[in-house]
């Protein structure tokens, strides 16, 4: 668990700098990248990413505790290519949308608004 909460906190830092790009706003604002990955996680039974783990990163890439957050969902979307998990979640008056992919751990999407 520490070296996924070491890794998604590298990863938080490379995001930020991207997300300062994008500036502020009403609306939502997105970010999509495929560089912020997370090494050495529990698997399910298929190879992918655990839930747990999908979760912990995104709470980790927002800068937030698990404890903070509120109307947490999650889903595991097989259809695509790649396989990815959704991790919605409110937490200090902003709403988060992260998609992450579940085969490597990158970071395939992310938007967030405020509330």
């Amino acid at each position: 668990m520490k070296k996924l909460v070491i890794i998604a906190l590298s990863a938080t830092l490379a995001f930020g700098a991207s997300a300062a790009l994008v500036g502020c706003g009403d609306g939502w604002e997105t970010v999509s990248s495929g560089g912020i990955a997370i090494d050495s996680v529990e698997r399910d039974e298929n190879g992918y990413i655990a839930e747990d783990a999908a979760k912990q990163a995104a709470f980790t890439m927002a800068e937030v505790m698990e404890a903070e957050c509120t109307l947490i969902d999650t889903n595991l979307d097989t259809s695509g290519n790649p396989v990815t998990w959704t991790v919605d979640f409110d937490a200090n008056g902003t709403s988060y949308h992260y998609v992450v992919n579940a085969e490597n751990g990158d970071l395939v999407d992310f938007s967030s608004l405020g509330i």
